[in-house]
């Protein structure tokens, strides 16, 4: 119970520091005109605390300006220089022009055929039955 209360207070910390650093520049007016396109842009950076096992806690990192990712996992058992671990990074900036791509069953064709089954047994069923008359 006591490193769940430890984690939480870590990842606060880690929270607020951020915020402090990339809010006290962004509201600097000499920052603000410093400010240029590329790689001195303004980045918006979100933080999430993520669950990565049963026992294991980490943050996450996106910045939406440069579309990627960052994925930290917080050691609680290391030694004090290296508690904090970056276990994967990735840009998704050719991924969301991806139009069918999936890890795992059901991929966006078959879940396009069965919407369409749907709809079609919908269609039909709304349909008044016709009755022939001779």
């Amino acid at each position: 119970m006591l490193r769940r209360w430890v984690l939480i207070a870590i990842l606060t910390i880690a929270s607020v520091l951020l915020l402090l650093v990339f809010g006290f520049f962004s509201f600097s007016p000499e920052y603000a005109d410093a400010q240029t396109p590329g790689i001195a842009g303004n980045h918006d950076i979100h933080t999430v605390p993520v669950r990565l096992g049963r026992e294991s806690y980490g943050i996450a990192m996106v910045d939406t300006t440069a579309q990627t990712i960052w994925l930290y996992r917080i050691n609680n058992r290391g030694s004090s220089h290296k508690r904090l671990e970056l276990i994967a990074a990735r840009s998704w900036k050719y991924d969301k022009l991806l139009q069918e791509f999936n890890s795992a069953d059901p991929s966006p064709e078959q879940v396009k055929i069965l919407l369409q089954g749907i709809k079609s047994s919908e269609t039909g069923a709304n349909e008044p039955n016709k009755v022939n008359k001779k």
